[in-house]
């Protein structure tokens, strides 16, 4: 929601100093983050410090399912004891395949993963230069409003604009930290960020 990303050297340093296991979510990192697309830890260099990593086919995959990487002893666990794993119904054999095909394709995307990022920089230092509220670094750009019900109100005047983004409020963000999430594609254009910027500015004045 803030479009931050987690430390992972300091988590390892703590791992360590504690002997605990350390869980990873990738789901918004899969085929965005890292040379190959496959997330934050490959992209620090990571993942023989990790124990368990998760990954969603929902997001950058445009599938369904997800994944977990880890030991084969704790693979057994879950599939023994895990009981969403164990009640739920098996992954159509399409989405698997369409899962592996975009997967595997989503790998050779350097460039778009770079211009992602870029646009994504520079649109924070547009909305920060229009004295609009952001923070986070990465694809996902809060807009903090702070207000609930203007957060709706922006919401709807942004969608009768032809721009659908939903309003974040308590209990997902704690209150006073209500916003607009956007969630930015390699596809989205410097026209309609500044289309967006501009009908933002716009709504405050």
């Amino acid at each position: 929601m803030d479009g931050d990303r987690a430390d992972l050297g300091q988590l390892i340093e703590i791992k360590n100093k504690y002997d605990c296991i350390l869980y990873v979510d990738e789901a918004h990192a899969v085929g965005v983050r890292g040379y190959r697309g496959l997330g934050l830890v490959e992209e620090t260099g990571t993942l023989k410090e990790i124990d368990l990593l998760m990954g969603t086919f929902g997001k950058a995959v445009a599938s369904q399912g997800a994944f977990v990487v880890c030991e084969g002893v704790i693979r057994e666990f879950l599939i023994n004891r895990m009981r969403p794993l164990i009640y739920t119904t098996a992954l159509p054999p399409l989405s698997v395949r369409w899962s592996e095909f975009a997967f595997n394709h989503l790998r050779d995307q350097h460039q778009a993963r770079r211009h992602l990022l870029e646009r994504s920089v520079r649109w924070r230092e547009n909305l920060a230069a229009s004295a609009l509220q952001t923070g986070g670094e990465s694809h996902i750009v809060p807009l903090y409003v702070r207000d609930s019900a203007r957060a709706v109100q922006l919401s709807e005047y942004l969608c009768r604009n032809g721009f659908f983004v939903l309003p974040i409020r308590p209990p997902t963000v704690p209150a006073g930290s209500e916003r607009l999430r956007f969630s930015l594609t390699a596809r989205i254009t410097e026209i309609h960020l500044d289309q967006i910027t501009g009908l933002c500015k716009a709504f405050g004045s």
